[in-house]
């Protein structure tokens, strides 16, 4: 390739987001929408918005519907992001987030989207081998577009050993991928429930299942975000649970995204699992108070960053800085 990257993501099934904010909004009746936002989304493009407002260096690739990229030209281009992508035939799935300020909720609902053919993916799969050369993380996040095979992400993972590989995705997808052994994976606490057949009530119990992941399938760093619970890190012997400060929260869409791009800006910075932590969890703040992937600011990570606490969770004891 002619330009090296430090991190790539890559989103196969992606998405142009249609953010409406209903205040009050009201299932089965006339709702009346305060405004309307229309952005470039899915998982891995989102994580490359916080890591690029960070200062890396960031190439995105996956698949795209060739009929109405433009939004993503003009995202990675404002951004400072290098597109990759594989144009296929169609048009890029429309996703709805209803925003409901007064609840601080958000109704997600999700169309299927573009299905890409046996050469198109041989062309995604020649992408990555080439641009191994000059990134040194890959996060592979998101859906699986309809017919694709649940091991694909397995299969990505398994071409990228080389690499720091991290994984946020679901259901059978994330439980084929495990069996690559992947170096991070952040699943959110419903997904982690979901690979064990049990609720999870308590911090410790997280950090329990978490833990067993780590061990049985060899992974270096398990992170679970918890919504407003914040997130539980474990990386060896090490368990962190992460809370962070309280804020008005514009919308949920993207936090768990920042909650990855902050832990993997941690860790290509050579911190802590601890500091990973924070920062982390600063990045999920910042995607909590503004519309749209990205940081509000470095210095509002800077001050998130010194107000999340850090706790033990099987002892509630505070962990130092």
């Amino acid at each position: 390739m002619s330009a090296s990257c430090q991190i790539a993501t890559v989103t196969i099934h992606p998405s142009i987001d249609q953010t409406l904010t209903i205040p009050a909004f009201a299932r089965g009746e006339v709702n009346r929408v305060l405004s309307c936002q229309h952005t470039a989304g899915g998982k891995g493009n989102n994580a490359a918005a916080f890591l690029a407002d960070y200062g890396f260096q960031v190439t995105a690739t996956g698949f795209l519907g060739a009929e109405n990229d433009l939004p993503f030209r003009q995202f990675f281009a404002a951004k400072g992001i290098r597109d990759r992508f594989i144009r296929i035939p169609g048009e890029t799935r429309t996703c709805i987030k209803i925003i409901d300020p007064d609840l601080q909720q958000t109704t997600d609902i999700n169309l299927p989207g573009l299905t890409p053919s046996p050469e198109e993916i041989g062309q995604l799969m020649a992408c990555l081998d080439e641009m191994k050369a000059g990134c040194g993380c890959f996060i592979l996040s998101g859906s699986l577009p309809p017919r694709l095979p649940v091991s694909f992400y397995r299969e990505m993972a398994g071409r990228l050993k080389d690499r720091l590989v991290a994984i946020d995705t679901s259901g059978e997808a994330l439980r084929q991928a495990l069996e690559a052994h992947p170096d991070i994976i952040k699943p959110n606490l419903a997904e982690l429930e979901s690979l064990f057949g049990v609720p999870l009530y308590a911090p410790a119990a997280v950090s329990d299942a978490a833990r067993r992941l780590s061990d049985r399938f060899k992974i270096q760093l398990v992170v679970v975000s918890m919504g407003k619970d914040g997130a539980v890190l474990v990386e060896g012997e090490k368990i962190v649970w992460a809370i962070p400060p309280a804020v008005a929260v514009k919308t949920t869409v993207g936090a768990g995204d920042a909650m990855l791009a902050g832990v993997i800006a941690g860790k290509m910075k050579g911190l802590s699992v601890e500091d990973c932590a924070r920062l982390g969890s600063a990045f999920s703040v910042n995607a909590l108070e503004k519309i749209g992937a990205g940081l509000v600011s470095l210095q509002s990570v800077e001050e998130a960053f010194s107000q999340v606490r850090l706790v033990h969770p099987l002892t509630g004891e505070e962990i130092s800085a």
